[in-house]
């Protein structure tokens, strides 16, 4: 692919750049062990100067991040990100009009928020409702837990995977939660044009937020400042 002409497009803004092992695929089971492609196909990392916006650019994927850094005080919001999300896809989409007539084939859209959860000395209950379960009766909290689920909304055309896993901040050494929400779509044949894609992101962003306020104890909520 063209990635470096890509480049070129937006090294303004993203003038920090790198190259990084690519993201494997699965190509499916052998031995009851699920088997990964690790070919040598190379990610590109294109980084604003602050290092909080990433560009990832590989063969099969196009991916955008906004990462938090120590001094931000608020998200910036979704709104703010997906409009700078469609403006690096349109550049993009732009440079593959202009070097092929083959219309790439959207295989998989996922809006994906990862939050870490500091625990709160002030609270006993669990974070997560799905961890109220009928053996917390007989058995105290755990050590050591991850959860995992999967969710499908067909209705929707909607997926939505859930990780929570527990983790220790080193530089404090206190406890937090690495909670991530991934919305995908079940189908993506249809969405082959700008209006269909922003109606996913718009329908993801929705539901992740509907998500957050059904996991979540509303007194964990509360505690962090939202209006339950």
């Amino acid at each position: 692919m063209h990635f470096g002409r890509f480049y070129d497009r937006i090294r303004e803004q993203y003038p920090i750049n790198s190259v990084q092992p690519g993201i494997a695929r699965p190509t499916g089971p052998e031995g009851g062990n699920m088997v990964f492609d690790v070919s040598a196909v190379p990610r590109l990392w294109f980084e604003s100067d602050d290092g909080r916006l990433l560009v990832q650019l590989q063969q099969d994927r196009f991916i955008f991040n906004w990462r938090r850094r120590a001094d931000d005080d608020r998200y910036p919001g979704f709104d703010a990100l997906f409009a700078e999300w469609q403006r690096l896809w349109g550049a993009f989409m732009g440079l593959l009009a202009e070097v092929t007539t083959v219309k790439p084939k959207l295989e998989e859209l996922a809006l994906t928020y990862i939050d870490q959860i500091a625990d709160l000395d002030t609270l006993t209950t669990p974070i997560f409702i799905f961890r109220e379960k009928e053996w917390r009766k007989d058995f105290p909290e755990p050590e050591i837990w991850s959860t995992q689920f999967r969710f499908a909304f067909p209705a929707e055309n909607l997926k939505l995977a859930v990780n929570a896993r527990p983790s220790i901040r080193m530089t404090t050494q206190k406890p937090f939660t690495n909670f991530e929400m991934t919305i995908g779509a079940i189908e993506t044949q249809a969405m082959d044009n700008e209006e269909t894609v922003r109606a996913f992101f718009a329908a993801a962003h929705d539901k992740v937020h509907w998500a957050w306020n059904k996991l979540v104890r509303p007194e964990w909520l509360r505690a962090w400042g939202f209006n339950v």
